[in-house]
């Protein structure tokens, strides 16, 4: 480009100095010289916006459902400081007033979480999460979400992990709230699971199968306080003494990544810390992803549950499920729809299920702070609009799927 000009400006100075020549023929050398640059410089400007578009879905297929830590990650200092991440949740819950429910038309801090993670030793990796929750009743109370070791490598495909952590059934349960895609759980995890979540302290051994694709089976041995349940509502919930299975798979095709799981608990069922029956629980989680140019994602989420409880007069079956669908078109903003269906374990009066539909709108004003809407309904008497706002500091409090 340098020697182009270069040459150019000699033509230029050459023609200045003939006199022969007319001040036409420059004016044309002049706009043919103007073209070539013009045609150069969008040659460049295509190049550049092509490796950036591959930049980006590099690093866009390269993002994990739970961010896989880097190698600058491992890399513990001096003196074993930890990462540290604040996380605030904020909520409001408009609509018509609900008996009962004295959160509506208000604005609250409904969590701050606190998590502390790093690397104790190559390999082996700890974390721990506080929060700080808030309570029907508005109180806020302190907790521990999860603390536990993870030894990510014992040798032969085989992982595992010891402490308190959300258990792994299903594909949101393991999740933390923040990083999903809405604001409320969906109502067959909250009937089936609590609603805050299956946490437990246990150990659980995970091993990758020696195949072509990803595919990976994990068991679980657990104990579950009955405290983890919350609220006025009566729901199944497992506790004490729980176990777990799951297995799922994993593959691309293309630009569409596809995740198949399969995941099985018994225990105990608990309602209001008493312990009514055995507890069986059966799920199928399904999730397809498609990648466009640039950020534009297409994620579709499917999860479905059987719950048995076995009570003196027999076996009680119960089924439920959601369907999520959401559009990432920048990334910035993403516009989603759930619709969820569920077989409450206690029934309503004159209510054998419960349904709600809901349209979610995203803004993500950084990595760390997102704005979300959702309108929702239960198609009968109840609708309303949830305002949610997510801050984070630290490491933990990207947004995370």
């Amino acid at each position: 480009m340098r020697r182009f000009l270069l040459l150019s400006v000699f033509l230029l100075w050459s023609s200045l100095g003939r006199g022969e020549e007319s001040a036409e023929s420059l004016r044309q050398e002049l706009r043919r010289l103007t073209e070539e640059l013009s045609t150069i410089k969008q040659t460049y400007e295509q190049r550049i916006k092509l490796l950036e578009e591959r930049i980006s879905q590099m690093e866009r297929k390269m993002e994990p459902e739970v961010a896989a830590p880097s190698v600058a990650e491992k890399k513990t200092s001096s003196v074993g400081l930890p990462d540290i991440s604040v996380i605030g949740d904020i909520q409001g819950n408009f609509g018509p007033d609900r008996e009962g429910d004295d959160s509506r038309n208000k604005l609250f801090l409904q969590e701050l979480e606190l998590g502390l993670q790093g690397y104790l030793f190559p390999e082996i990796r700890a974390d721990a999460f506080v929060s700080l929750h808030r309570h029907p009743d508005g109180e806020y109370q302190a907790e521990l979400e999860e603390g536990y070791v993870s030894f990510l490598n014992l040798g032969h495909g085989f992982s595992a992990q010891l402490g308190k952590k959300l258990i792994s059934f299903g594909k949101l349960n393991p999740i933390h709230p923040h990083h999903w895609d809405f604001v409320d759980r969906p109502l067959v995890l909250k009937e089936y699971l609590g609603d805050h979540g299956l946490a437990g302290n246990g150990v659980s051994l995970s091993y990758q199968l020696p195949l072509p694709f990803f595919a990976q089976v994990e068991s679980g041995a657990w104990y579950v306080d009955s405290e983890h349940v919350h609220g006025e509502l009566p729901m199944v919930s497992p506790a004490d003494e729980v176990y777990t299975a799951r297995v799922w798979f994993g593959g691309e095709l293309g630009q569409t990544e596809m995740e198949l799981g399969f995941s099985g608990l018994k225990g105990y069922g608990s309602h209001h810390e008493q312990h009514l029956d055995k507890l069986n629980l059966y799920g199928a989680d399904l999730t397809m992803k498609y990648f466009g140019p640039g950020y534009r994602r297409l994620l579709w989420r499917n999860e479905i549950l059987h719950c048995e409880r076995k009570i003196p007069p027999g076996t009680v079956s119960h089924w439920g499920g959601y369907t999520h669908l959401n559009w990432r078109w920048d990334k910035y903003w993403n516009v989603g729809f759930r619709y969820d269906w569920v077989q409450p374990p206690f029934p309503k009066p004159l209510r054998s299920s419960e349904k709600q539909s809901s349209l979610i709108l995203t803004r993500n004003l950084s990595e760390m702070t997102s704005l979300r809407f959702q309108a929702f309904t239960d198609m009968k008497d109840d609708y309303g609009v949830y305002l949610q706002v997510l801050f984070g500091i630290g490491p933990h409090s990207h947004p995370l799927e």
